[in-house]
């Protein structure tokens, strides 16, 4: 019932975000995929695009996890605490480069 009430439908609202890898047989996202606040990058990353090839100096920080990283209740997806870590890791090292 609160699925219902809170989105108009029984089946889940981020269904449409996730498919079956054939190789693996598990579920990922689907590249470029978007519902509401939330979008999946061409890479298959919840956010921004991130550029490609990684620039020279570059650090990348990969979050693994699931719903808790994920963080699909979250205002936007600058507010999923990966996006967080890294807006804080700019303010302690500016002119550091980009995030993505």
């Amino acid at each position: 019932m609160r699925q219902w009430a809170k989105y108009g439908t029984a089946t889940s609202w981020h269904d449409s975000l996730y498919k079956i890898d054939e190789a693996s047989g598990l579920q990922t996202l689907v590249p470029g995929a978007r519902v509401g606040k939330i979008t999946i990058n061409a890479s298959g990353f919840r956010g921004l695009e991130i550029e490609m090839p990684k620039p020279p100096g570059r650090v990348r920080l990969a979050f693994i996890g699931a719903s808790t990283t994920f963080c699909a209740e979250v205002s936007s997806d600058a507010a999923a605490w990966p996006d967080l870590v890294v807006e804080r890791l700019h303010e302690a090292f500016p002119g550091r480069g980009s995030t993505m």
